[in-house]
């Protein structure tokens, strides 16, 4: 369960966000008009299996988070209260399996076998 003061933290990112960083990345590599047409319709139908890094420790921090509250008389007040979030150190390769359907194929530079994208720390949070 997450909420505004405690968030957990997986070990590995799900697909949605493996799809999310995929069109983030073929944007920026191919430009829009490739992404909409060519990438997208593989994404949005295309399985998506992650195989998270060999060790990921996870560690719990506390953090001070502050909020701003008005009261009946319009003050600003500051509210202090206590945060849980966790974070994710991985060490090794993280691999993303896709299963691409023949009709898609050959698909994009982006999704052919051996393919890196380039590690984006967002991944792991």
């Amino acid at each position: 369960m997450s909420s505004m003061s405690s968030a957990p933290v997986m070990p590995a990112p799900g697909p949605a966000t493996v799809r999310l960083a995929l069109i983030k990345t073929g944007i920026e590599c191919y430009g829009l008009d490739t992404v909409r047409e060519e990438l997208f319709p593989i994404l949005r139908s295309a399985p998506v299996r992650v195989r998270p890094p060999e060790r990921v420790a996870i560690s719990q921090h506390l953090l001070r988070g502050y909020k701003w509250r008005e009261d009946k008389a319009k003050r600003r007040t500051v509210q202090e209260s206590i945060m849980v979030r966790e974070m994710a150190h991985a060490s090794g390769p993280m691999t993303v399996y896709l299963q691409v359907p023949q009709a898609y194929l050959p698909a994009p530079l982006l999704l052919l076998p051996g393919h890196r994208v380039p590690h984006r720390p967002a991944f792991v949070e």
